[in-house]
């Protein structure tokens, strides 16, 4: 027991020492200040309002229910551009947000699965943003986060294109990483995870190729969504 408190003292010693040298800061408002877990001040936060599920059509039968932490704007748009600017805890702020803010912390699944970068965007950032994001709902949730899907083209930012350009710009880019994940995987329940929906085109068609697995549930959950 000794050993333990001197350890609690010496993290909590460290944990001060740090937060003097380097200050924590709000995202949005980039004031030092005492942030809360998902990377906000306490006014900053607070701005957040609740954001209604959508669905998306899949098929002529089935849609996928989104999860959404906030629309598209301040204060959790900079957490999102954040992310841009190799900013990788922005992607954990952005787990903790989805958590904290969607009623994913009420429903169960089997496993998660992010939306897969493309192997030379990875190659020049580094890490894959909603794998960062999976990661941190699957230590909430005590599930795993499993690569089931690839890129298997290059494609350009859904950003810096129209509204029908998107749509044509994710089809048919997503494929399973695995054949025999068909087995392993099939008739599970399963989240799909990525930062940002604009249009729902990258989860519509990340989402026709894991009904390959024959999924009891498939939802999504996502950072924010364009109104």
């Amino acid at each position: 027991m000794l050993k333990i408190y001197i350890l609690q003292l010496t993290y909590a010693f460290f944990n001060q020492l740090y937060q003097l040298v380097f200050p924590a800061y709000c995202f949005c408002c980039k004031q030092f200040c005492t942030i809360n877990t998902y990377g906000l001040c306490n006014a900053c936060s607070l701005q957040i309002a609740p954001v209604a599920t959508i669905d998306i059509v899949i098929t002529k039968n089935i849609s996928v229910t989104v999860f959404a932490a906030s629309f598209y704007q301040d204060p959790v748009k900079m957490l999102i551009l954040a992310k841009q600017y190799q900013q990788m805890h922005a992607c954990k702020a952005i787990g903790e947000l989805i958590w904290a803010k969607t009623d994913t912390r009420f429903q169960e699944f089997d496993l998660i699965v992010p939306i897969p970068l493309h192997w030379t965007r990875y190659a020049k950032r580094g890490y894959n943003q909603a794998e960062e994001i999976a990661h941190v709902l699957g230590n909430k949730m005590h599930i795993p986060v499993v690569n089931l899907l690839k890129r298997t083209k290059a494609t350009a930012f859904q950003a810096t294109l129209s509204k029908d350009a998107r749509s044509f710009n994710v089809a048919d880019v997503f494929a399973l990483a695995k054949e025999e994940y068909k087995n392993i995987y099939k008739n599970k329940r399963i989240l799909l995870v990525d930062d940002l929906l604009t249009t729902g085109s990258t989860i519509s068609s990340a989402s026709k190729i894991l009904l390959e697995l024959k999924p009891t549930i498939l939802k999504a959950a996502v950072g924010a969504r364009v109104q």
